[in-house]
């Protein structure tokens, strides 16, 4: 069988990415199907008509996709005079990108003999849209499946109307995403056709391991520091200046906490349009001993668990509902976790983890300082571990989506 994904980015760093990813390699090691995937190339045209969000210029990143070389993936490389596009509303570049893409998909669905197309988020669903209105006869020998992995909220009844419309070209939906309101929100326009199908988590690659001291090296960071970690985009939706403004008050209270024996620290890891005011803000508060900024690092990365085990502490108080895939690796390390009282978040998580009012500071603050007291606990965070092994692990949830894949029911 062949199988197609689609989807506009491929970010090193993006949590679809590893979805689409570790979903085709899912499908050729255990179900030896072929799998191709689609995309955009990451160009300066592309970010200049259609920036990921929170990126509001285009930035300067050495892609180097070493590690996607073992992938069957099409490029569609935008010529510069669409960067046209970037001044007439988002609304006509993503009609103008959606057609490039549907051409695109169209063209190897008749030469790869595609079986199963399998879209990515709203671009690439609105791509795949297409062929049930302008190829039918195609449509006749393809399966086609939409896979939602933001929060769709419906602000208004055309909104709503407009996406049922959408979603129902698909033979099937899959809310692939730990938040359990986008699934309500979709399975109440789609019906039976809905499919949950949570983050995953590779628990060999993201466990606890005894390797902490080796990576604090590589920072400057002391064994006896203690460390909080921040993974996530810097965009407003994800809160990070709350995150630092939190970390000065426990700064503050540094002596009273850990008698002056232990320093707290904070790295930060991440990109995105408040990148500079975070780094302006470290300064400004007298932090710049006390706060580590690096740049984001890709998920294929082999040194990319590791940041989870050289931290005591994962704190990440977004403004999103659902839960995020950087705090579900978290918690698969063996870290409290310190997150958003937010909708969303299923019940087995929200009892396992320590949630914060994500505008409150002080709050937040004080639910480090209780995730400080809770980081020496192994027997609390081997519990947590074990249940991401139990509900969350990659082959599990691999195992549903694939049998949702390739099942006609």
């Amino acid at each position: 069988m062949n199988v197609l994904i689609v989807y506009q980015y491929m970010f090193p760093w993006g949590g679809v990415e590893k979805h689409i990813l570790e979903l085709a390699d899912y499908l050729k090691d255990v179900y030896y199907h072929n799998v191709f995937i689609l995309t955009f190339k990451l160009d300066q045209t592309l970010l200049e008509v259609l920036p990921p969000e929170g990126y509001k210029k285009a930035l300067n990143i050495q892609l180097n996709y070493i590690g996607l070389t073992k992938y069957n993936i099409y490029f569609i490389k935008l010529p510069k005079h669409l960067r046209i596009l970037k001044f007439l509303g988002s609304f006509i570049s993503t009609l103008v990108l959606s057609i490039i893409l549907y051409r695109a998909l169209i063209y190897l669905i008749k030469h790869k003999n595609i079986n199963i197309v399998y879209s990515c988020e709203p671009l690439a669903i609105l791509a795949t849209s297409f062929i049930s209105i302008f190829n039918r006869n195609l449509k006749k020998g393809v399966k086609l499946l939409a896979s939602i992995h933001s929060s769709w909220s419906f602000k208004s009844s055309l909104r709503r109307a407009l996406a049922s419309k959408l979603l129902g070209k698909f033979d099937k939906v899959v809310v692939s995403t730990v938040d359990t309101t986008s699934y309500k929100r979709i399975r109440e326009i789609v019906g039976s056709r809905c499919h949950f199908i949570p983050n995953w988590i590779d628990t060999k690659r993201f466990k606890p391991q005894h390797l902490r001291n080796e990576i604090r090296k590589l920072l400057n960071l002391s064994p006896d520091d203690i460390v909080i970690l921040y993974n996530a985009r810097l965009v407003p939706i994800k809160n990070p200046v709350n995150v630092l403004l939190a970390f000065k008050l426990l700064k503050n209270r540094e002596i009273e906490i850990t008698n002056g024996k232990r320093l707290f620290k904070l790295v930060i890891i991440g990109a995105g349009e408040l990148k500079h005011i975070i780094i302006s803000l470290v300064y400004k508060l007298g932090l710049e001993k006390d706060v580590i900024v690096l740049n984001p690092i890709p998920y294929f990365d082999d040194k990319y668990p590791l940041i989870y085990n050289m931290a005591d502490i994962f704190v990440l108080v977004p403004k999103h509902t659902g839960f995020s895939i950087t705090a579900l690796e978290a918690l698969a390390s063996g870290l409290p976790v310190v997150y958003s009282c937010v909708a969303g978040i299923p019940q087995d998580i929200r009892n396992k983890i320590i949630c914060a009012r994500p505008d409150d500071p002080k709050d937040i603050a004080q639910k480090m300082l209780l995730a400080y007291r809770y980081a020496s606990q192994n027997n609390i965070l081997m519990d947590i571990v074990t249940l991401v092994r139990r509900r969350y692990d990659k082959d599990l949830v691999l195992h549903r989506l694939a049998s949702i894949m390739m099942n006609d029911r």
